[in-house]
């Protein structure tokens, strides 16, 4: 049944009956249809907002956030779990802080109301603007309008409030990027500015210690960092200039603490940044869903002619009229999932569309659609889709994925591996323990509702999405409609954190969301609710991980037998069982010491969501074991874990032809992580502490890649890669203008990591300013971006870094070539400095940058392209660790995150205050994953819950996070400029250990 506000309001007891007959299920309207078709009672009113009146007519059970946003189209407030659970859609009414979506309009007539387009613009910020740009109080920003207003309507009326009253005031108010020790802090400085005991506010960092690594030493290295112009790279012993030319050394921007660049930063706190949810147009349509309410089931018939006759409703598609697409409609080499297809593999998967005036409207209509269900066998979870009396998922070919690469000697699995003699070990060793781990599945839920808008003018069509990329999307889309890519706009600048799980929830409705807005001839609209989004999303999936473990009297370890069962949905292919990849990092970490192990994969379909990327991928849901393991381990032979682990890690050595990585600090990860958090006080002794609340210190670590380290446009190696199918290229522009000032162009949304704001402090430092003054950014849109892959797994920095950082090496040599000729000297004799070129024996002898523009026209440009694979790519890791303090009731099983170190292998930090608040984000984000699950109902498995919104998960709010402290390893890795590396997904995988909560067993064998 779809539960909405005119069933409540209208109390109608004649619902949708739900009937199941010989297997088949359908939706009866009976006599539902002429109690809907009733109009709802009209109102008309005017609403004092910001000041100025605005008269509106509405129907009785509109919410002020939709009189605000879909007919005023003040913007600013965005609405996201729309159950009156997460503060984004606050408003002041009668400077008392309201939940705009749940608040009805007629509640708020002729009272005075305050949206965050009221609280202040770009010529005139409030200090909560102004202080929380410096403070780093947003990283997506999708929450922001909300906790802003909020915080103003505590400021009015007091504005000298304690931190308890700060947090108390906001704990109606989730951040899906956890910047709630940032948000606390600008408050609390915005009130010290209001009463005039605090000038400025300046950029500072909360807690960060620094660990800095020598240019030249002889440990955790495979020679990349002893003296000496070059580093020899891999089995292939390529030779690389270090650090591309550019060294570590004499810095003037790189490592300053700045806030993230205004032109992407302030609009989140302005309410301008024009996320897809806020595009609005007078004339929108706006669409609703009506989902499956099965596991897996097939449709025979759908009846729309009663939707199509309700008030409002312009079209309703189906799997009989949706248009069939042109080409498989495919991202990065995997096919979507049908938008509307006929056998639904799971509970929540889309059978109709409907698109309307309104919401309320479009929801009418979906209740009163007529669907003929046959229900089919099911099974939702590992044990049910292995038991021998499974049903047959794969039609025919079973419920075990097995591709060409499977291997022949292990035929129950989809990958595996092995080294040395596994029997041979376990005869050596002295004692053999056996661990199963299972872990539920989990998901990262973005702030921003799902959803895209999509608008025609005669033939070419604009989409505004949601995801991680516009270019390899635009492609997908132009080839599911069968249209010209040049035909198709796509804008993507800003996204409420999409942590990669919303990516799919977006991209699979585009074509469907493109074909009513040209059947209709209007722009069309749509935000998927919190409940409905959730089967869209790629997830973390459940996986059951059994380990035996044989090791010698001293406790090291001899052999392991490592198997992994895991949940793929209804793909083909076997994800975190494929082969090696990120699924290979834990085994890697551990297995360095260790002569003989196995490791083998299986992947099963299921009747779930599909798995993917979710703030990281292949993480928490695999590594976890690894870290139960080893600390069992470690308990068995009385050893301490931070000791166990030392003994097993790997240790880079330059004899060692198995670990080619030229940076991985696994020793000072551990020990300095193990120093910050004050290991040595640790109770060894679980639950030894006295009283009923007891505290403990764990830890998890980490191994990943370090951004996927590519190649660059000038390396040998470019070349080839970039001409295989398929390749991922990034590309940039860097534009110098006669103004003097440089725009850099890049296709990448960007979501809440600011990786634009990193680019440009490269930028910066490359061509010799001491300030990023100087540097734009134009991004997110195909009309003007250059033709570039999508961001994921941390590549930002890496591989659209290897473009930008490409074309400003072009734009330095060329400047300089300028400047010689002009100069008439050797290019070698010159020396750059905010944006002056001179001679290094007479600087007198100058130009400017702003010069050899304007004698170019105006305009210098470099482009520069960038790409992924080859050697460097799989010889690119980073290792992290997370050490915590937590408290548990031991009356209630309830557990409280008191306090973090988190420690990661960093390479050159470039922006320490956004990389703190990136980290604290990352910290918060996937502990929530790691310690609660999908909110799926237990007692009927492959069913959620009634009515998923934000109070289905356990989401940390601005009271539970704890005080924590980023440990930065600056490892420095010599084959990349500046001996920068990506570490934003390197640790993440570490905190699932380090505070569990998943349920465990294991058993002994002596």
């Amino acid at each position: 049944m779809i539960y909405s506000r005119r069933n409540f309001l209208k109390a109608a007891s004649s619902g949708v009956a739900l009937t199941v007959i010989g297997g088949e299920t359908s939706f009866l309207a009976a006599a539902v249809p002429p109690a809907l078709a009733t109009p709802m009672t009209m109102e008309k009113a005017t609403f004092i907002i910001n000041g100025k009146l605005h008269a509106a007519e509405y129907e009785a059970r509109t919410t002020l956030w939709e009189v605000i946003a879909m007919q005023f189209g003040l913007v600013g407030t965005n609405r996201s779990c729309n159950r009156a659970s997460c503060g984004a859609c606050s408003v002041l009414v009668d400077g008392t802080p309201l939940y705009s979506c749940h608040t009805l309009a007629t509640e708020a007539v002729d009272k005075k109301i305050l949206t965050i387009e009221g609280v202040g613009d770009e010529k005139n910020l409030h200090p909560l603007q102004s202080v929380g740009f410096t403070r780093m109080a947003a990283d997506c920003g999708f929450c922001t309008a909300g906790w802003i207003v909020t915080a103003k309507g505590l400021l009015d009326k007091n504005l000298n409030p304690s931190e308890e009253e700060v947090k108390a005031a906001l704990a109606g108010h989730i951040c899906r990027c956890a910047a709630y020790p940032n948000i606390v802090r600008a408050v609390m400085d915005s009130a010290a500015v209001l009463r005039g005991s605090k000038k400025e506010v300046v950029p500072e960092t909360d807690s960060i210690i620094h660990i800095k690594m020598p240019m030249v030493r002889d440990y955790s290295t495979t020679g990349g960092h002893l003296p000496g112009p070059d580093v020899v790279e891999g089995l292939s012993k390529t030779v690389t200039k270090k650090w591309q030319g550019y060294p570590p050394e004499n810095l003037n921007v790189l490592g300053k603490l700045l806030p993230p660049l205004p032109e992407v930063a302030m609009p989140r706190f302005t309410g301008k940044a024009l996320y897809g949810s806020r595009v609005w147009f007078p004339d929108l349509l706006y669409v609703k869903f009506l989902t499956s309410p099965h596991p897996h089931a097939r449709v025979k018939d759908v009846d729309t002619s009663a939707a199509e006759k309700m008030p409002g409703v312009h079209y309703v598609l189906t799997y009989k009229n949706a248009p069939k697409l042109q080409r498989a409609n495919v991202a990065r080499g995997r096919v979507l999932p049908e938008p509307l297809p006929q056998e639904l593999n799971l509970q929540g998967e889309v059978v109709a569309i409907v698109a309307a005036e309104t919401e309320d409207l479009a929801e009418d209509a979906a209740a009163v659609i007529h669907v003929d269900y046959e229900v089919l066998p099911f099974a939702a979870t590992l044990k049910d889709t292995m038991a021998p009396e499974a049903p047959d998922l794969g039609n025919g070919k079973g419920n075990l994925i097995r591709h060409a690469d499977s291997p022949k000697d292990f035929p129950h699995a989809t990958w595996a591996e092995q080294r040395g003699d596994i029997g041979r070990g376990f005869a050596e060793a002295a004692t053999i323990k056996e661990f199963t781990y299972r872990f539920t599945g989990g998901v990262s839920v973005p702030m921003q509702p799902s959803g895209s808008v999509a608008k025609w003018d005669g033939d070419r069509l604009t989409i505004w999405g949601m995801g991680q990329g516009i270019y390899p999307p635009r492609a997908t889309l132009a080839a599911a409609l069968g249209i010209d890519v040049s035909k198709i706009r796509f804008i993507n600048k800003w996204n409420g954190c999409t942590f990669g799980a919303a990516r799919m929830a977006a991209e699979r409705f585009y074509p469907m969301i493109a074909h009513l807005a040209k059947v209709t001839g209007r722009p069309v609209k749509v935000m998927l609710p919190k409940d409905q989004e959730l089967a869209q999303l790629q997830i973390k999936p459940e996986t059951i991980t059994n380990f035996r473990v044989g090791a010698k009297k001293d406790g090291h370890i001899v052999a392991i037998d490592h198997e992994v069962f895991v949940s793929i949905g209804d793909l083909e292919f076997g994800v975190h069982a494929d082969g090696p990849g990120n699924a290979f990092n834990q085994l890697d970490l551990y297995t360095a010491q260790v002569p003989n192990w196995r490791s083998t994969w299986c992947a099963y379909r299921t009747n779930t969501p599909r798995p993917g990327p979710s703030r990281s991928h292949i993480q928490q849901e695999t590594k976890w074991s690894w870290e139960n393991m080893i600390d069992e381990m470690a308990d068995a032979f009385h050893i301490d874990p931070v000791q166990y682990r030392l003994m097993h890690i790997t240790q880079l050595t330059p004899a060692d032809t198995r670990h080619l990585y030229e940076t991985m600090p696994t020793v000072e990860v551990l020990e300095e992580g193990a120093k910050a958090i004050g290991w040595d006080m640790r109770n060894p002794v679980a639950g030894g502490g006295p009283g009923r609340f007891k505290r403990g210190f764990g830890l998890g670590m980490s191994q990943h890649h370090g951004g996927n380290m590519g190649y660059h446009e000038g390396e040998q190696a470019f070349a080839k890669l970039a001409a295989e199918p398929g390749a991922n290229i990034f590309s940039s522009d860097v534009d110098l203008t006669a103004d003097g000032n440089v725009t850099m162009k890049i296709a990448l949304p960007d979501s809440g990591s600011n990786h634009g704001t990193a680019l440009a402090h490269l930028v910066a430092e490359m061509l010799g300013f001491t300030t990023r003054d100087h540097i734009r950014l134009i991004w997110g849109d195909s009309d003007i971006a250059p033709l570039s892959d999508e961001w994921f797994g941390g590549r930002t920095i890496t591989l659209q870094g290897a473009a930008i950082c490409n074309a400003t090496d072009k734009l330095r040599k060329d400047l300089l070539a300028r400047a010689a000729s002009v100069l008439k000297t050797d290019p070698s004799h010159l020396q750059m400095r905010d944006g002056i070129i001179s001679s290094i024996e007479d600087p007198k002898k100058s130009t400017t940058f702003a010069m050899l523009a304007k004698a170019n026209n105006g305009l210098i440009r470099q482009t520069g392209r960038g790409t992924t694979n080859g050697e460097r790519t799989a010889l690119n890791k980073g290792v992290g660790a997370c050490f915590v303090e937590v408290e548990v009731d031991t009356w209630t099983s309830n557990w409280r995150f008191v306090r973090a170190v988190y420690t990661h292998d960093t390479g050159l930090v470039i922006n320490p205050l956004v990389s703190e608040s990136d980290m604290v984000g990352s910290l918060v984000e996937s502990t929530q994953v790691a310690t609660d699950s999908i909110p799926w109902d237990r007692e009927f498995p492959g069913t959620r819950h009634y009515s998923v919104g934000y109070l289905s998960y356990r989401i940390p709010t601005i009271m539970d996070v704890p005080k924590s402290t980023q440990v930065y390893i600056d490892s420095l890795e010599p084959r990349w400029f500046y001996g920068v590396k990506s570490f934003s997904e390197t640790s993440i995988g570490s905190s699932g250990r380090a505070a569990p909560k998943w349920p465990n067993t294991s058993t002994a064998t002596p």
